[in-house]
């Protein structure tokens, strides 16, 4: 039997990249552009996709990577994304959405960085996130919750300005408004006027206009939409929708539920990714937290 001959990889493919935060922004960038346009199955992207990057980091820094490069940037993006994604979950850590850090007591982080494993994977978090802008992180590698095993599942985004699980506010496009709506109007408060209108017509000249059943209307409409808006700004109400959606998910206890809940309370963009997925997406990800609940 002939002996088995050894992969010689190309003298580009060999060449030491030092990535810088041009190139990085073009990867992101490239990466970002390909999943809108759903170039991404499960954890695989299109083989496009390398090339556009390569592209990509070509015009922007007249640097040119090779596919294994980029595998090895993402390798190492993905490993610091988890990193910071476990910690943020961990008892005793928050979340500074407005410093986007995470925080600790002095005393956590001593215990914590005491290890030196722990050192070495969480120490550069400290009082500052993400070397990446963290939101750009969570579409390319965010959608499955991870407990410090680097894996990552399902369809890796979310788009937040199309999260099907957030309350409509019943605002129409203006591309599919066949009746032409003006900028701010919606298909219902059209139609009331136009109804009101038609009801004018036929009154006798001179007869004061009656208004005010149509005002309480528009004034309970916008009540409505001002408390589905609550749900999505109000830090409580935001709780306690998240809360309403976990525990809508079959084949799980309700002490189960809760725990989950809990937990993808403690890691922000994990409850993002949650509330923008579809109820398949959702079920996946409260299973993949069974490691940390285990069976109950």
């Amino acid at each position: 039997m002939a002996d088995k001959v050894p992969e010689v990889k190309s003298e580009k493919e060999n060449k030491q990249i030092s990535w810088t935060f041009s190139m990085d922004a073009a990867l992101t960038e490239t990466f970002l552009d390909a999943y809108r346009q759903n170039k991404k199955h499960g954890r695989v992207w299109d083989e496009a996709v390398y090339t556009s990057v390569q592209l990509a980091v070509l015009v922007k820094t007249q640097e040119q990577v090779e596919k294994a490069h980029i595998t090895s940037k993402m390798c190492t993006m993905r490993k610091k994304y988890n990193s910071f994604t476990d910690l943020a979950s961990r008892s005793g850590f928050g979340w500074d959405p407005i410093k986007q850090t995470i925080t600790a007591p002095p005393s956590t982080w001593i215990e914590l960085l005491a290890d030196p494993k722990s050192n070495e994977k969480y120490k550069g978090f400290r009082d500052r996130g993400p070397k990446w802008p963290l939101d750009h992180l969570a579409i390319i590698f965010g959608n499955t919750y991870t407990s410090g095993s680097y894996s990552i599942g399902g369809r890796d985004s979310v788009d937040l300005t199309h999260m099907d699980s957030v309350p409509d506010l019943n605002v129409v496009n203006e591309e599919n408004d066949s009746a032409g709506l003006g900028e701010g109007e919606t298909k219902n408060g059209t139609e009331k006027r136009k109804a009101s209108a038609m009801s004018e017509e036929k009154r006798p000249h001179g007869k004061k206009v009656r208004v005010v059943d149509e005002v309480k209307e528009i004034v309970q409409d916008m009540t409505g939409a001002i408390g589905d808006l609550k749900k999505v700004v109000d830090p409580a109400a935001r709780a306690e929708y998240v809360c309403e959606q976990v525990m809508k998910i079959e084949g799980f206890t309700k002490r189960y539920l809760r725990k989950a809940y809990t937990i993808l309370m403690r890691n922000p963009i994990e409850k993002e990714i949650f509330l923008g997925g579809d109820l398949e997406l959702k079920q996946e990800m409260v299973e993949e937290l069974r490691d940390l609940i285990g069976d109950i």
